[in-house]
């Protein structure tokens, strides 16, 4: 009983230094123990799982759906995009302007904690060895390790600059059948979501407002979004829809522990309460 005598007779002589210690933001009560989770929501920005696993994590799953047997079995294939915030969405810009000022693919690696690389070039209808492996490298160095990637299709255009073939977001043959090597060390690695920025072609517009008559008319594109693995096509969205639902989700929280800050209990809270001594 000698600790508890000792106890009291430090609270009686230093009670704001007990309070520091033992800060009133701790979980001491059932209603305060609050277990960190991870948020799930659907390619609509609706919320469509709730899961306490001890993370902070929030991510957008490549899917419309709302059904529990589905959102389960995306969540287990890992069909979702890691932590997507800001950054993903000025990527995504970055490269689509890229790609339309060069004509050339461009590339970024997304890692584990939703990380995102610097954008790399490639090259005319392909993504280079050395762009994906400088932006491998990038996210390293930020602290980060791969765990999907996003590259652009460009169009073809003719000697008129108009577009002839659309970069469209789905998988091209050398995306279904290129693996890099890092990834063939685990085959299971290959079933890993990639992202492909691409196009989809839109209704007749006139080429100007001010003609009437016999205006000329153009084909209105999109920035469309597909996401795919080894096993083919699993959704497109516009990308423009992307970022709206992105830049609705909650921030990113961080780990609860690390946000407790000692709470001190004013003096004269002890006042009426005298130690007691065992």
């Amino acid at each position: 009983m000698k600790h508890l005598s000792c106890l009291g007779l430090f609270i009686a002589l230093c009670p704001t230094a007990f309070c520091n210690i033992y800060p009133s933001s701790l979980p001491l009560t059932e209603e305060s123990k609050v277990t960190p989770w991870t948020d799930y929501y659907n390619l609509k920005g609706k919320l469509v799982k709730h899961v306490e696993d001890g993370l902070t994590d929030r991510h957008i799953l490549q899917t419309r759906k709302s059904r529990q047997s589905v959102i389960d079995d995306y969540i287990s294939k890992k069909y979702y995009l890691v932590n997507p915030a800001e950054d993903l969405v000025i990527a995504i810009t970055e490269a689509y302007e890229k790609t339309e000022a060069t004509n050339s693919e461009h590339y970024f690696a997304i890692g584990t904690k939703g990380t995102v690389s610097s954008v790399t070039s490639g090259s005319f209808g392909a993504v280079t060895t050395s762009a994906s492996n400088q932006a491998r490298r990038d996210l390293v160095d930020k602290g980060d390790l791969y765990a999907q990637d996003a590259h652009s299709h460009n169009n073809v255009y003719d000697e008129n600059g108009e577009i002839v073939k659309y970069g469209k977001a789905l998988p091209s043959t050398p995306d279904e059948t290129h693996a890099p090597e890092s990834d063939m060390t685990d085959p299971s690695l290959d079933q890993r979501v990639r992202i492909i920025l691409g196009w989809r072609e839109g209704g007749s517009i006139p080429s100007s407002v001010n003609t009437v008559g016999n205006s000329e008319i153009k084909r209105s594109r999109y920035r469309s979004i597909g996401f795919y693995n080894k096993s083919g096509k699993i959704a497109t969205i516009d990308a423009d829809q992307l970022m709206k639902v992105i830049r609705k989700l909650p921030p990113i929280r961080k780990n609860q522990l690390e946000n407790i800050q000692p709470q001190s209990i004013p003096f004269n809270f002890f006042a009426s309460h005298k130690p007691v001594i065992l």
